[in-house]
């Protein structure tokens, strides 16, 4: 608990020093591709994050500024998308499809935070857990399941949802 205003420091400072990196990535191989780049790593990032559930703290450290590097991608890509898909389409079906479109990702972006949190320490609590350094196997795996599989998958979902969305919106252009 005594480092975690130093690990959100370091995902912040990561994740500003890549927004110059997702900008020419972006420019190199498209907004679509690099986000989805994005959503990718960032999902196979939180997947690792078995790695570091036994207290280390270096390990931990790495895995925030993995995350930084990997999240500012996620956050500013898929905005940029959505202009462009508004500006490219001038009828009111496009504007309103991408206002649902933010509005989808920014709800399944704020549910991979929230919602592990929402059934974690319940579940934790009823499984005994008090202290994350005293973790028996089942707990681990719990605790790996709610924090780094759950935000995941539902990282993943919006990739395959609104990716294939970006797409037909694209491909009907006039």
């Amino acid at each position: 608990p005594e480092l975690t205003g130093a690990f959100i420091a370091i995902l912040l400072v990561f994740s500003a020093l890549a927004l110059p990196i997702w900008v020419y990535v972006s420019k190199r191989i498209g907004k679509e591709k690099s986000w989805s780049l994005g959503l990718l790593t960032g999902s196979a990032i939180m997947l690792m994050s078995f790695l570091f559930v036994g207290g280390n703290v270096w390990l931990f450290g790495i895995f925030c500024a993995l995350f930084g590097l990997v999240v500012a991608g996620d956050v500013i890509l898929p905005t940029t998308l959505l202009a462009d898909i508004v500006s490219d389409n001038s009828d009111d079906t496009a504007s309103n499809q991408a206002g649902a479109m933010l509005g989808f990702k920014n709800a399944v972006s704020k549910l991979g935070f929230v919602l592990p949190m929402l059934f974690a320490f319940p579940i934790l609590g009823a499984m005994g857990v008090e202290d994350a350094d005293t973790l028996n196997r089942s707990q681990r795996i719990a605790l790996i399941a709610l924090y780094g599989f759950v935000p995941a998958l539902l990282r993943m979902a919006a990739w395959w949802a609104l990716g294939s969305e970006i797409r037909n919106m694209r491909s009907s252009r006039p």
